[in-house]
C-alpha cells in the first residue's frame, strides 16, 4: 500500500541525453521500496529533443565554461522562453506533490533555479529540495535562495525518507541529518547524514524514462561510491562521499545488470564510480560471474592508475564486455604527479595504457593542465607524453585546473604557491549561481593557464590528426 506523501524528482538542463538521470533512477527505487508515491522528470531529454541545435553548444563549449555560457545564453535570451517552463511547471503540479527534488549538476544549475523558482511562485506550499554533488560544493548558495527549503548536502536517500515520513505523521524537525534547512529565518546545518549500506540499496528503476528518447542509450549503475585516494586538486572525497569508499560485492553488482539487462533489454551499460579498481578482486570476481553466466552486454567505466591491473585481468576484463576505459591521466609530469598526490609513477601509467589497449579496450583519457606547481617544463613533459602515447588513445579530453572548495589546494593554498584567490558570483535579475574560486601564483596565472589549454588543444590536433575533442582511430 503506498502512503500518502508525494515526491516528484526533476532533472534539469543541460544532462547528458545518452542515458537517464542514474540519481533519480536510485533514489526513485530507494523511495518506492519504502512505499512513496513518486514521479520523475527528465526535462532534460525532454528540452534536447526539440532544442538539438543549443545541446551541440553546450557539449562542445559550455561544457568547458560551464558558468559563463549559461549566462550568455541567458542573457541573450536564446532558449529560455517562459513557455517552456510553465508547461513544466503544470505538469509538476499537477501530480500534486508535496515534495519536489532537484538533481542539481553545475551544468544544469540555470535551469533548475527558474523552474524551482516559477514552482514556488504558483505554489507556496510546495516544499523543493536541491540535492546532488553541486549542492555538496554550493550548498549555502543555494539555502539562501528564497525558494529553496531544504539543500541536501550529503547521500540523499536516508535524508529525504526521514523528511518524507514525518511530513506524513506531522512531525517536521527544525534539522535533519545530511540537510541543510531554513527554520525561523536562520539556516540550519544538521550535520553529517549517516552512510547508506550500499548492498541494501534496491536496483535503480529507469520505468518512468522513455528509452528510446535517449541517443546510444546505455544506462548508468554503481559498484561504489567513494575513492581511496585523496588527490590534493580533489574535493570529491569530502564534498560527496563521506570521505570514505565503499563497494558491492560482485554478486550484487551482476545481480542488478542481470535485471536491468533482462527488463530493459538494455546490452550498453556505463559504471557511475569514481573508480571500478577501488577493490580489484570483486572486479575479478565480476568479470568471473558476466563470463560464466554469458551476460553479454558491453561495459564502460572510470579507472585509476594501480600497478595491481595487469594484461590478464584486462584480457578478463574485455571478455566480460568492458569496451572502454577512462583514465586520468591529467599530467605527463611526475613532479607535477606527485604535488597532485596521484600517487603513480609516468612509466607506470604508460605502461598500462599500453595493457589496456593491447587487451582490446579502448582508452580514453583526461588531461588537466594548469596546476598551480606547473612549470612550462612540466607542461612540455605532458605534451611529450601525448606524443608518445598517441597510439592508445581512443578519446582525449582536457580541462583547466581550477580549485575545488574543500580540496586541499583550498584548504592550504600557501603549499602550492597560490598567492591570490578571489570568489565571484555571477547574477541575473532573479538568480545566483553557484561560486567558484579563481586564483594565481607568482608564476601562473589565469591567462597562462588558458594559453596552456589552447596550446594543448592545438597539440593533440597536430599530433593525432582527428577530431579536436573526440578522438577516434
Amino acid at each position: 500500500m503506498k502512503k500518502g506523501i508525494k515526491v516528484v524528482l526533476v532533472q534539469a538542463p543541460f544532462w547528458t541525453v545518452q542515458s537517464p538521470p542514474f540519481s533519480l533512477a536510485t533514489l526513485s527505487a530507494f523511495l518506492r521500496e519504502k512505499k512513496y508515491n513518486v514521479s520523475v522528470f527528465d526535462f532534460n531529454i525532454n528540452f534536447y529533443k526539440k532544442n538539438k541545435f543549443y545541446y551541440i553548444i553546450w557539449k562542445h563549449l559550455a561544457s568547458v565554461y560551464q558558468i559563463t555560457w549559461n549566462k550568455f545564453l541567458y542573457k541573450l535570451n536564446i532558449f529560455l522562453n517562459d513557455k517552456i517552463f510553465d508547461r513544466w511547471v503544470n505538469e509538476i503540479i499537477k501530480t500534486d506533490a508535496q515534495i519536489i527534488g532537484f538533481s542539481v549538476y553545475s551544468s544544469g544549475s540555470l535551469f533548475t533555479q527558474i523552474l524551482a523558482q516559477k514552482i514556488k511562485e504558483k505554489a507556496r506550499d510546495k516544499i523543493i529540495i536541491f540535492g546532488g554533488s553541486n549542492c555538496r560544493l554550493h550548498g549555502h548558495v543555494y539555502i539562501n535562495l528564497d525558494y529553496v527549503d531544504f539543500v541536501c548536502v550529503g547521500e540523499g536517500e536516508n535524508s529525504l525518507a526521514e523528511i518524507l515520513y514525518d511530513l506524513e505523521h506531522g512531525t517536521m524537525k527544525k534539522s535533519y541529518k545530511g540537510m541543510l534547512s531554513k527554520f525561523n529565518g536562520k539556516i540550519v546545518d544538521g550535520g553529517e547524514s549517516e552512510l547508506i549500506q550500499l548492498e541494501k540499496l534496491p536496483t535503480p528503476d529507469y520505468n518512468d524514462f522513455n528509452l528510446s528518447d535517449y541517443v546510444k542509450l546505455y544506462l548508468s549503475i554503481s559498484s561504489s561510491r567513494g575513492c581511496m585516494y585523496r588527490c590534493t586538486y580533489c574535493g570529491d572525497m569530502v564534498n560527496i562521499f563521506g570521505n570514505c569508499f565503499r563497494f558491492k560485492s560482485a554478486k550484487k553488482v551482476f545481480s542488478e545488470l542481470k535485471y536491468l539487462r533482462d527488463n530493459y533489454n538494455v546490452k550498453r551499460f556505463a559504471f557511475a564510480d569514481l573508480m571500478i579498481n577501488g577493490n580489484i578482486k570483486e572486479l575479478d570476481r565480476l568479470c568471473d560471474l558476466i563470463i560464466k553466466n554469458n551476460l553479454d552486454i558491453l561495459w564502460t567505466g572510470f579507472i585509476r592508475f594501480r600497478k595491481e591491473m595487469n594484461f590478464k585481468l584486462f584480457k578478463k576484463m574485455k571478455k566480460a564486455g568492458c569496451g572502454r576505459l577512462f583514465y586520468g591521466v591529467e599530467t605527463g609530469s611526475q613532479n607535477v604527479l606527485n604535488a597532485m598526490n596521484r600517487r603513480y609513477k609516468v612509466e607506470e601509467g604508460e605502461n598500462i595504457l599500453r595493457l589496456t589497449n593491447n587487451a582490446g579496450i579502448e582508452v580514453g583519457a583526461t588531461f588537466m593542465v594548469g596546476f598551480p606547481t606547473e612549470s612550462f617544463k612540466d607542461f612540455v613533459q605532458t605534451l611529450k607524453f601525448v606524443s608518445r602515447n598517441n597510439n592508445y588513445f581512443y578519446f582525449i579530453n582536457h580541462l583547466i585546473c581550477r580549485l575545488s572548495p574543500g580540496s586541499n589546494i583550498d584548504i592550504n593554498p600557501e603549499d602550492y604557491g597560490v598567492i591570490s584567490r578571489k570568489m565571484w558570483t555571477w547574477r541575473t535579475s532573479r538568480l545566483l549561481s553557484r561560486k567558484m574560486w579563481t586564483w594565481r601564483t607568482s608564476r601562473l596565472d589565469i591567462w597562462k593557464r588558458i594559453f596552456r589549454y589552447v596550446v594543448f588543444t592545438l597539440w593533440v590536433k597536430l599530433v593525432i590528426i582527428k577530431d579536436l575533442l573526440y578522438i577516434k582511430k
